[in-house]
């Protein structure tokens, strides 16, 4: 299903008609009669805004949005797509809320008069007919949209045939070189990648689990990921990727194997993430989970899954309150809401749906006022519809002064080279805020995170900032992690002591037995021990050899004049026995015993330091065990 509303004063009627027309409803689809209803509602309020004011004349340009606003599923629940519902249609107001600012303002266009082309649309076979009709009947500057996960790459492939520039607030996998005409408002899934590197290495967590899915996105930067962190010293226990209909029990089996690896990185969507939980809880295991952008854990799924999710750091795209477009929002809801219960609306909706409308509080009053609270995919649709009123503000003063859309689609490229060197401050942006939005060589957005954990405090679940990312980790040491304020150890040895060497399990390079280094040895390296030379020893802190003794010093004077004085004295016995050697008072005896005396003092003080050695230091004596 495909549905257009090109949201023109001239045409609302028409357009209104056109819509449920040529969009056959089926039974019980509440989720589409919500995203009809709320198409024709902002079509009669558009028309009632524009019948007051006067008809303007100024050139104009159309910018398309996509955005699958209902499911393809038709027995999906309205209660459980609520949320969803809500979520899509801030998105598609954030479009026309930053076309209506643009339009208001002289700075940007003046003259010019930017108008927007919403696109809802489900999945199947004739959208891509549909949406060639779509681009024929209504050509556009630019598209606003999401790629991948929700819409198919059929949609920018048709795009990019008519060479139409197409900013995606969501999409991080580009391959700019097949897709020339693609950017992305999202950072490059890379950035991400060193960010929870970079924060594993902070909280020294060097033996950790991967978990992911088999999405194209993060699977293709799999082995980089892995790279970035093992040159940092960072090793994996274990690498699980998750497919559909997964064994949730099978993944927390693989984790609780590796009972040393306590952190475990997760990327994953939302539906994985829950059934992990759900798993997680029941088996009773505790794990420190680092969750990557987008995937965000909310209040709500830890407050369900307390025990496995005790421990929480989050990684979010960083993005900034839009107070004004929060204001402009509601003041939409409340207009829809008086249109809704017009009696005559509702007639018309039924004389081309051929049912009556759903209750008025089950599709257009909202819960709670957290469904309608800010995202950084909101600010994303707001700063690309800014990049695409830049460039074609820059482009009219060099391309196309007149800034007709018949030139624009003469200079695809042109434009798109002025999309992609465009550069400007985010708008709405807070005083104490630097935000600049601009597109790197590939076509992504800056990449900036902001680093969450979530605290119990009063009893409620709530965010606490514990750092930022830019280029590089930004702690807040401020902030406490957790209640405890004890950090979680996740490393498979700990370091070794003085004087003690690695010895590596094999296959296993973060994990090793510590060894001693022999007394007569010193550390050379973390894996090393060496055996000091002869005549030198260890210093007190093993770090290198020393001389045992030097000849300058006392004790070494002192011992060779008491040796030489000896050696002197034996020899000068000697001579007088050899001597008189003849004489007969000397008896032979004696001589022999004399001589003998002799030659034991001058063995004696030859193997002195020796004889030290074995007596006092026999370590010395023993080869030292590599």
């Amino acid at each position: 299903m495909f549905l257009e509303a090109r949201l023109d004063l001239g045409r609302c009627q028409d357009s209104a008609q056109e819509v449920l027309s040529s969009s056959p409803l089926r039974s019980g689809s509440f989720h589409l009669m919500a995203a009809l209803s709320w198409t024709l509602l902002s079509l009669a309020v558009l028309c009632s805004n524009g019948q007051s004011g006067d008809q303007s004349t100024d050139p104009e340009l159309e910018i398309l949005g996509v955005f699958p606003v209902y499911s393809c599923d038709y027995d999906y629940e309205w209660d459980s797509y609520r949320s969803y519902f809500y979520k899509q249609l801030q998105l598609l107001e954030a479009m026309n809320f930053a076309i209506e600012e643009i339009n208001r303002n002289s700075t940007i266009l003046p003259g010019i008069k930017l108008i927007p082309s919403i696109a809802f649309f489900c999945i199947h076979d004739t959208m891509q007919t549909q949406l060639e009709d779509l681009m024929k009947s209504h050509p556009v500057a630019a598209v606003v949209g999401t790629v991948g996960e929700v819409i198919p790459d059929q949609i920018v492939a048709h795009v990019e045939r008519s060479k139409v520039p197409v900013i995606t607030y969501a999409t991080r996998a580009l391959e700019s070189r097949k897709r020339p005409y693609l950017l992305s408002m999202a950072p490059p899934v890379q950035s991400q990648f060193k960010a929870v590197v970079d924060l594993l290495v902070y909280y020294n967590w060097t033996y950790v689990s991967l978990v992911t899915t088999s999405d194209e996105t993060f699977t293709s930067g799999l082995e980089e990921f892995k790279k970035e962190a093992e040159r940092h010293g960072i090793c994996f226990a274990t690498t699980v990727i998750m497919c559909y209909n997964n064994d949730y029990d099978h993944v927390i089996g693989s984790l609780s194997s590796h009972p040393k690896a306590r952190v475990v990185v997760l990327f994953a969507d939302l539906s994985n993430l829950r059934n992990l939980l759900s798993a997680a809880d029941l088996h009773r295991t505790f794990f420190t989970w680092v969750v990557g952008a987008p995937l965000r854990f909310t209040e709500k799924i830890v407050e369900k899954y307390k025990r496995a999710s005790r421990h929480v750091i989050t990684l979010e795209i960083q993005s900034h309150p839009l107070p004004r477009f929060n204001e402009y929002f509601q003041a939409r809801i409340q207009a829809k809401v008086h249109k809704y219960r017009d009696p005559q609306f509702r007639a018309f909706f039924s004389r081309y749906s051929f049912r009556s409308l759903p209750d008025e509080d089950r599709i257009v009053k909202p819960e709670s006022k957290k469904q309608f609270q800010s995202s950084y995919q909101i600010q994303s649709v707001v700063n690309a519809v800014y990049a695409i009123a830049h460039a074609l503000q820059n482009m009219s003063s060099s391309t196309c002064p007149n800034m007709s859309a018949d030139c624009v689609r003469e200079h695809n490229d042109t434009f798109m080279t002025f999309l992609r060197k465009t550069r400007f401050t985010a708008p709405f942006t807070p005083p104490d805020v630097q935000y600049t939005v601009n597109f790197d060589e590939e076509g992504y957005g800056p990449a900036r995170y902001r680093i969450f954990t979530i605290q119990e405090i009063m009893g409620h679940y709530q965010y606490q900032q514990i750092g930022s990312w830019a280029e590089k980790l930004k702690p807040n040491p401020s902030h406490r992690m957790w209640e405890s304020n004890s950090l979680p150890e996740s490393c498979c040895s700990k370091p070794c002591g003085k004087h003690e060497v690695k010895m590596t399990v094999p296959g296993y390079p973060c994990c090793w037995v510590c060894i001693m280094c022999q007394p007569n040895e010193v550390l050379l390296n973390e894996t090393t021990c060496k055996e000091c030379d002869p005549g030198y020893q260890p210093n007190t802190d093993h770090s290198g050899c020393i001389s045992y003794i030097q000849w300058g010093d006392g004790l070494a004077i002192g011992s060779l004049c008491f040796s030489s004085l000896g050696i002197l004295s034996t020899i000068f016995v000697g001579a007088v026995l050899l001597r008189n050697n003849n004489t007969p008072i000397v008896p032979v005896t004696a001589l022999c015993a004399s001589i003998s005396l002799c030659a034991l003092v001058i063995l004696g003080g030859v193997f002195v330091p020796k004889l030290y050695i074995i007596f006092c230091h026999p370590e010395k004596n023993v080869k030292s065990r590599q």
